[in-house]
């Protein structure tokens, strides 16, 4: 049924050539000359959605008199910008009849994006029916590219097209390819035509023929789906949805000319309906790529920000923790100097003497160790009868030293 529906669609649409690449003079404007970057920019804004709206297909260039349908679909090939023409029953009956024969493009050159208020250069408006185009290289409409869609359409889905080879398939088997082994074990026995019927993509334009009218060296083929199974050809289900992935941009994708891209989508498409599966819908790798990148800027952007908000809340617990130690450190340090100063003074220490070193043990308590020296002096009786001897007197000095410290604290003497 899905492939009646398309065929069902085919019925009102038409692909055509509607700007040929190339040169021209024109009496309004001069010499007039489309290139291939000025339709690769028509084709790339179409894909973003630029205009905002579907280009009509009008009269003569007169929006006035409506719309007798409208461009559903470009593409920038060799020749020029291919449209994909949608008449409403009308419009096809005007061309069906022969009231108009040909379509004028219409486009402008530095297009103001509405949304953006960008310049995007190149994009196309509209197309025209008319009998006089100003481009002397645009062919006329005729339908029989409605029946040549139609029989293409219906190839595709049954894997009948030309290019879609008609193999046994494999759909239980893993993919694995050997651009040694598999390779050339194509190129033994189906020579490098074999080859070539096995992947998707192969450079014609860029590398030499040979002799079997292929390229003969194995950098001109990409995208490899089938291979030889017990002796035979055969289309690996997972080779061909590996082949759509790497050509639609995964693992980094595959370097295939923009404007090819297309045709070997569908190619790889009918082997997906031919394997009654539904293909993944056709986009540029570099599409996906943008959206990758902008999804993993936003991904680091929230994790970024999610870190930068866990490093405050850990700031704010290390210096709760960073308190919590000081004040432990305290207590332990008042805990340790109460236990010392007891003990001096069971040791017979004057208190009020404890009292201060305790104070000042515990603003300093790296000199303990000099406290506990001047504080064994003081804590023999037998050592206060020396003090009216002589100055030199290590007993009279540690005495003296205890005392300077004791007004240091503001002690009486």
């Amino acid at each position: 049924m899905r492939c009646v529906t398309k065929l069902q669609e085919v019925g009102y649409e038409i692909w055509h050539n509607i700007l040929p690449v190339g040169e021209f003079h024109d009496p309004r404007y001069g010499k007039v000359t489309i290139t291939r970057e000025m339709i690769e920019q028509m084709a790339e804004n179409f894909k973003k959605g630029i205009p905002h709206y579907e280009p009509p297909i009008n009269i003569g260039h007169n929006d006035e008199l409506g719309a007798y349908g409208k461009i559903v679909d470009v593409e920038a090939r060799e020749d020029g910008l291919w449209a994909k023409l949608s008449f409403t029953e009308e419009g096809l009956e005007l061309v069906r009849e022969g009231k108009f024969r040909y379509v004028s493009a219409e486009f402008v050159e530095d297009y103001v994006d509405k949304e953006t208020g960008k310049n995007v250069g190149y994009v196309l408006v509209g197309v025209a029916l008319t009998n006089r185009p100003a481009h002397p290289a645009v062919k006329p409409l005729t339908l029989h590219e409605r029946l040549r869609e139609a029989v293409r359409v219906l190839a595709e889905w049954l894997g009948l097209a030309d290019d879609v080879p008609r193999w046994p398939i494999d759909e239980e088997s893993p993919w694995e390819w050997d651009w040694a082994d598999d390779a050339n074990a194509i190129i033994e026995k189906y020579g490098w035509e074999g080859l070539a019927k096995a992947c998707a993509y192969v450079d014609m334009k860029n590398f030499e023929k040979g002799e079997s009218g292929y390229p003969e060296t194995k950098e001109a083929y990409k995208l490899p789906f089938a291979k030889l199974k017990n002796g035979r050809m055969t289309i690996y289900k997972r080779g061909v949805i590996a082949a759509m992935a790497a050509l639609l941009g995964a693992r980094g994708g595959v370097k295939i000319p923009r404007d090819e891209r297309k045709k070997v989508y569908e190619k790889l498409a009918a082997l997906y309906r031919r394997m009654d599966m539904e293909p993944p819908e056709f986009h540029y790798a570099e599409e996906v790529t943008k959206v990758e990148l902008e999804e993993k800027v936003t991904r680091l952007e929230e994790e970024i920000k999610a870190l930068q908000e866990e490093k405050t809340d850990l700031v704010k617990k290390l210096a709760e923790l960073e308190r919590v130690k000081g004040e432990l450190e305290r207590k332990l340090l008042e805990n340790e100097i109460e236990t010392w100063a007891k003990e001096w003074l069971a040791r017979g220490v004057v208190p009020a003497v404890v009292e201060k070193f305790k104070t000042l043990a515990l603003q300093e308590p790296v000199k303990r160790k000099v406290f506990d020296e001047v504080l064994a002096v003081l804590a023999k009786p037998e050592n206060l009868k020396q003090l009216g001897e002589e100055v030199n007197d290590p007993i009279r000095e540690a005495i003296m030293k205890a005392d300077k410290i004791a007004k240091v604290l503001g002690g009486e003497g």
